[in-house]
């Protein structure tokens, strides 16, 4: 009898023990993945939203978006899970994901338990520098006239000079045509992207690109006028005006048309950083996870419970970038926008729950005195019969048969305890109710299985010196058949 039961006991230890932060998590509010599935998410209407399927274009299975619950516990049937999130705009928002492995509480419950219950049986056993008309004209005017009047000699600007001061005025005409405002325009369209169809993002994106082009376009004509007068003013060799003088102003002239030249790129500069982040997103997006049906999604860090729990945290930030007061395109301050912490771990079908409580059987036992003859000499007297009808369950583990969303779970159970001296092993079957009203009562029925204290060597009638022989006689003996037993089960 003690190899059946060892052998019993070693069979429900290798059996796989699925666990949660609490068994009723998993009962009450798992939700299983099989291998072939993913879990997408989705930040709409200022919420989470997740999808569990195949792919984003599974027409078997369209996509359907629900909301996410803090307290939803996702058991998967593989080692791990792929994750994915449909794309955010980087001009508003950001995300992270993280996973933390921690001990599955359950899981560890229930191995003590089993370890109890074994025990209990072995008892039996910047801005830029502006360049106005009044400044090129005191340029050209101090430079046609000699700091030495002559009024009997007059003098002419060389063919050379009028050509600068021409370009100078065209250089200058360029820069006044001021693209800050078409700048914030393609800002505003990139930042007002809801990267929900991956196409339109895409021709938005496009759009933007050839407007960013005529833009680029514009400076870089700017700065090879620049860099071709500079030339010019590097050769010139007119006698009037001299040229120390002329190479001098116009090179000034030139250095600061060149400071508002970049300054003003400064915004191209700018739009072309902010521009590169949402192509990569669109890029990354489309990449998706290298599959067909993973396109359009960010691929998130996989969730790998490895026999514990992982807690995996997604969070969203409102950051990116956004427009000043001046319309100038500046870094958005960083604020948290939604958390959520879901629970991923491996799936098992049946789910054990630990358990104590109360058992109603029907148990008899014997107990044993001495009489006494005239002589004094003592006897072993007839057996007193005992009943033993509520028994104390010191463990008891339900292994929950997983039904998801499911009002009811059959399990199986085993436990054991131990009243006035009796140890016990219940092994039984019966159903744990999740509806409202009788949520997490259990109620259960099976066989007890007993070991009581009968006598070994001594029998009735023999002589003893007194109750000590007859302690140290008794041993613990299976008794048959076994008794059958109902519980009542609630969890707080």
């Amino acid at each position: 009898m003690k190899t059946s039961l060892s052998i019993f006991i070693l069979v429900v230890c290798w059996c796989k023990i699925s666990m949660a932060q609490t068994a009723g998590d998993l009962l009450e509010r798992g939700i299983k993945i099989n291998s072939d599935k993913k879990v997408f998410f989705y930040y709409n209407q200022n919420q989470f939203k997740v999808y569990i399927g195949k792919s984003l274009s599974d027409r078997s299975n369209p996509p359907s978006f629900i909301p996410v619950k803090d307290s939803t516990v996702y058991m998967i049937q593989d080692n791990g899970v792929n994750l994915y999130m449909k794309p955010v705009n980087p001009l508003n928002y950001s995300y992270n994901s993280v996973s933390t492995l921690i001990l599955d509480q359950v899981r560890n419950d229930a191995t003590s338990a089993l370890g109890a219950i074994a025990d209990i049986l072995g008892s039996v056993m910047k801005p830029p520098t502006a360049i106005t008309d009044d400044k090129i004209k005191k340029i050209g005017w101090s430079l046609a006239v000699p700091s030495q009047k002559k009024e009997e000699q007059t003098f002419k600007i060389c063919d050379a000079f009028a050509k600068l001061e021409a370009e100078i005025k065209n250089i200058k005409g360029a820069l006044e045509t001021d693209k800050k405002a078409e700048i914030t325009d393609i800002f505003k369209d990139l930042k007002a992207l809801d990267f929900i169809s991956e196409q339109e993002t895409k021709d938005s994106i496009k759009s933007a690109e050839y407007k960013i082009h005529d833009i680029e376009v514009h400076f870089s004509d700017i700065m090879k006028q620049i860099v071709n007068t500079r030339t010019k003013v590097k050769n010139y060799e007119c006698l009037y005006p001299e040229p120390f003088t002329t190479k001098y102003i116009f090179n000034d002239i030139l250095d600061k048309l060149t400071l508002a030249h970049n300054e003003q790129k400064k915004r191209l500069d700018n739009l072309k950083n902010v521009y590169k982040l949402v192509k990569t997103a669109q890029q990354t997006a489309s990449k998706g996870g290298d599959t067909p049906g993973l396109e359009w999604c960010f691929a998130l860090e996989n969730a790998v419970p490895d026999n514990k729990i992982s807690v995996y945290t997604l969070s969203l930030k409102e950051s990116g970038f956004k427009l000043s007061d001046g319309q100038e395109i500046i870094a958005s301050e960083t604020k948290d926008k939604i958390k959520k912490t879901l629970r991923f771990r491996e799936f098992n079908r049946f789910i054990p729950e630990v358990y104590a409580g109360t058992a109603f059987t029907f148990i008899k036992y014997n107990t044993y005195g001495t009489t006494t003859d005239a002589a004094g000499q003592q006897f072993i007297g007839t057996p007193t019969e005992n009943r033993l009808r509520n028994f104390n369950v010191v463990t008891m583990i339900n292994f929950n048969y997983f039904i998801e969303k499911s009002d009811l779970h059959p399990f199986f159970q085993i436990g054991a305890g131990i009243n006035t001296g009796i140890p016990a092993l219940l092994t039984g079957a019966g159903v744990r109710i999740n509806s409202n009203g009788l949520k997490r009562i259990a109620i259960s029925g099976g066989i007890a299985m007993t070991w009581v204290k009968e006598l070994d060597k001594l029998k009735v009638g023999d002589k003893v010196a007194g109750t000590d022989d007859i302690e140290k006689d008794l041993k613990y003996q299976f008794t048959w058949p076994p008794k059958p037993y109902i519980a009542l089960q609630y969890k707080f």
